[in-house]
């Protein structure tokens, strides 16, 4: 894939992509979802222990055009969930969300 086509998928310049790639300027987690989801693979062989928490490959991360502002809250999620040291706590928040998801959309 080329550095023109990489950070137009994400909405920068190839000069900033540029920079990313140099880790001259932070990469952001959507940023990240974005590019996974461009090279067809799962998003938690990117995040340092995602693997124990990222719903996997079977739940597509998409951030949709249609929602302004989508891609700011996948962001910040992801900063303040990798924040959370503790592997198995960080699976247990990741747990409870789905769970709340669940519930808001079958409340059964």
């Amino acid at each position: 894939m080329s550095r023109a086509k990489a950070a137009a998928a994400i909405g920068l310049s190839v000069q900033a992509y540029s920079n990313r790639e140099a880790g001259a300027t932070e990469i952001k987690a959507f940023e990240v979802v974005i590019l996974a989801d461009l090279l067809g693979i799962d998003p938690a062989v990117l995040f340092d222990g995602a693997g124990d928490i990222w719903p996997g490959a079977g739940y597509p991360m998409q951030v949709p055009n249609g929602e302004p502002g989508r891609a700011a809250e996948v962001e910040e999620f992801l900063y303040h969930l990798e924040r959370i040291r503790d592997p198995i706590l960080r699976r247990d928040v990741a747990d409870a969300i789905k769970a709340l998801a669940r519930a808001v959309n079958d409340p059964g």
